[in-house]
């Protein structure tokens, strides 16, 4: 006899509005329903009504957890238009709060899953980390969130790099206890392996991306394979990629992203050059069509535009990581126990607001 169970489109365990209609057979999920678009508010149609700044505002409104990527996508489509490139300052020091959101990001992402796992010390741990780095970035730039960084051409002003650098050194041993807590303990060991697996063709099928294809074995990362902004310039070491696919190897991934994220953050912050922030950009954009793709928390973002010789774009198209991955949790769930859905779920890191735009 299969049952149906709704979770969702609001409920305590999910950070965000979705529905997510689960068949069951006894206590397994047999298949998944998912409806979308309770937060939509048409950004791309919005972005086409607007000029830069205001797009600039709303870009960076689009998500929570990547404001400052999605600030800085719209940036380097633009740019694409105008055939303009920022100076070298401005692209390191964009691409250090990248690594620094991502580094919020994975906080935020270890609470949710430590909650969902049932792991207190590891929840709390991530949030207090989470708001220690807040703290500093406030210090940096004067804001806790929405930074306001990116413009076309570079960047709006220099925040200052000494509170961020210090938050760095002491996120490591933040990592360790979570890598201990979400890795290395035993009981999560056995109930995260070979759990929700999501194989290499699997994945390469369904077009995953991020640290949830990574898991599976593809190599896939924007910022290796585009080098934009300061990427170009960094040692960006070949990363030792999972086959296994499961949930124990998305929370591994992601653990490990957090110290590369670190690393690189640390050689940004060191290798800083002077000069100016910004290079002069057009009132009006070139006619044509461009397109730029960076590497979020979630994966890979896709921007495209097309410029008609006004102040604002005339079409904007946006393929975010989310969409993409939101292919994986019906895989991930079905064949699995109810009691683990969330777990499961939570190892995916779906960001809803990106899936609705």
């Amino acid at each position: 006899m299969v049952s149906v169970l709704p979770l969702g489109p609001y409920h305590p365990a999910l950070p965000e509005p979705v529905w997510y209609q689960l068949h069951l057979e006894g206590e397994t999920i047999a298949s998944v329903e998912i409806t979308t678009g309770y937060t939509h508010r048409g950004v791309e149609t919005l972005l086409a009504q607007r000029g830069i700044e205001e797009g600039l505002k709303l870009a960076e409104r689009l998500c929570g957890s990547a404001a400052h990527h999605h600030r800085l996508a719209l940036c380097l489509v633009l740019e694409g238009l105008a055939e303009v490139k920022p100076p070298p300052r401005a692209r390191a020091l964009r691409s250090l709060f990248c690594e620094v959101e991502r580094l919020l990001s994975h906080l935020a992402w270890a609470a949710q899953l430590a909650r969902a796992a049932e792991r207190p010390r590891a929840f709390y741990v991530a949030i207090e980390a989470h708001e220690h780095l807040l703290e500093k970035m406030e210090q940096a730039t004067g804001h806790r969130l929405l930074w306001g960084l990116p413009v076309p051409g570079g960047i709006a002003s220099a925040p200052d790099c000494a509170p961020v650098e210090q938050a760095l050194q002491q996120m490591s041993a933040a990592l360790d206890q979570l890598e201990q807590q979400l890795v290395h303990n035993r009981e999560m060991q056995r109930r995260t392996r070979a759990l929700a697996t999501i194989t290499t063709d699997q994945a390469r099928q369904l077009k995953l991306t991020g640290p949830v294809a990574r898991a599976s074995g593809l190599n896939d990362d924007a910022r290796r394979e585009y080098l934009y902004d300061a990427y170009a310039d960094l040692n960006l070491t070949e990363r030792a990629s999972s086959v296994a696919g499961d949930t124990h190897a998305r929370i591994a991934a992601r653990l490990g992203e957090m110290r590369e994220g670190i690393e690189l953050a640390t050689q940004l912050i060191e290798q800083l050059p002077d000069g100016p922030l910004a290079q002069p950009f057009p009132d009006l954009l070139p006619s044509g069509e461009a397109e730029a793709s960076l590497e979020g928390p979630q994966g890979r973002e896709t921007w495209q535009a097309r410029g008609d010789g006004s102040a604002r774009p005339a079409s904007v198209t946006i393929t975010t990581a989310s969409q993409r991955n939101l292919a994986a949790v019906p895989l991930a769930l079905e064949g699995n126990k109810l009691s683990d859905a969330l777990l499961i779920l939570a190892s995916l890191d779906i960001c809803v607001a990106c899936v609705d735009k």
